[in-house]
């Protein structure tokens, strides 16, 4: 699918959604509201050759992280969430830390030192949720429909595999790639809808960014 119908294909999905979860449109000109506005490349430039190298490794666009980045953090590296989620792709320190042991020794008393790295080090930190987000992509590669594998990889990102497992009536995760293939966009919807309003939001917010950096050369 080329771009510029895959673009068309996420404003419809998306449209849908709000119409779904019954959330105003705030736009003038697309029902994304913030959609339309060149992204101001200056605030995420500097990690591009980064993103790029990522992706030849990892599948993961370099769109898509920066999309998620902008809604977790608007690219700020020192961003620190109430949960203590941390960086520019707001990890939480449990998570980024299963990531980290995969390629290095992470002893017990290096857990405070290793914390600070992923606000000092945003390569670290863009690196952990890239590797986060693959896994994610793999997970749900086989949702047949973009728009809802989209979907289900931000949720998760959000939320986690436990609210998403329930929200579709799961007791395992692969059992959501399945339902998702099976069930209708109404009901799809419906179970996304039962998500926390917070993840609504933010699969919203992450799909206009997304929209944005699509339009903007990178």
């Amino acid at each position: 699918m080329g771009i510029n119908c895959y673009r068309k294909g996420l404003m419809l999905f998306f449209g849908l959604a709000i119409s779904l979860l019954a959330e105003p449109v705030i736009s003038h000109q697309t029902v994304y509201g913030s959609a339309s506005p060149v992204e101001p490349k200056g605030e995420y430039e500097a990690y591009l050759p980064f993103l790029r190298q990522l992706e030849s490794v990892h599948g993961v666009e370099p769109q898509l992280v920066l999309a998620i980045m902008k809604a977790e953090s608007a690219y700020n590296p020192q961003a620190i969430s109430r949960a203590g989620a941390r960086g520019l792709m707001q990890l939480m320190p449990l998570t980024a830390q299963g990531y980290y042991q995969k390629v290095a020794i992470l002893e017990p008393q290096d857990t405070k030192f290793f914390h600070r790295q992923l606000l000092d080090q945003p390569d670290l930190n863009i690196l952990l949720a890239v590797q986060h987000l693959s896994d994610l992509q793999k997970a749900f590669a086989s949702v047949k429909d973009p728009n809802r594998r989209f979907t289900l990889v931000v949720a998760s990102y959000n939320a986690g595999f436990t609210r998403l497992r329930k929200a579709f009536g799961c007791e395992r995760l692969t059992c959501v790639p399945h339902a998702a293939n099976r069930i209708s966009a109404k009901a799809f919807h419906r179970n996304i809808a039962t998500l926390p309003y917070e993840t609504e939001h933010y699969i919203k917010e992450v799909g206009r960014n997304f929209l944005a950096l699509q339009t903007t050369q990178l």
